[in-house]
């Protein structure tokens, strides 16, 4: 399975949001990172924070490490996460 077939199977529904909601956020996470060129920059932009290793856990085998939320916004940064937000509503 791949890492985005895992964040699919895997994620939790928060309890502050609907079902319809839920599957757009995925949704909208897929198109923003499921790609190679996604996750590349995902990489690099997680590297350049000192959390590399963090995402290189989700890629490679083994246990995945967790990630605090304002680490993922420092990976993603505010404006990523206000569109994903966004297209949640």
């Amino acid at each position: 399975m791949g890492l985005l077939d895992n964040l699919i199977s895997t994620a939790e529904q928060h309890a502050g949001i609907n079902a319809d909601q839920h599957q757009n956020l995925l949704q909208s996470a897929m198109e923003m990172i499921g790609n190679r060129e996604g996750i590349t920059n995902l990489q690099n932009q997680a590297q350049s924070q000192g959390l590399g290793h963090i995402v290189e856990s989700w890629i490679g085998t083994g246990a995945n490490q967790s990630i605090a939320p304002e680490q993922v916004q420092g990976i993603l940064g505010q404006d990523t996460l206000n569109q994903l937000a966004a297209r949640a509503r």
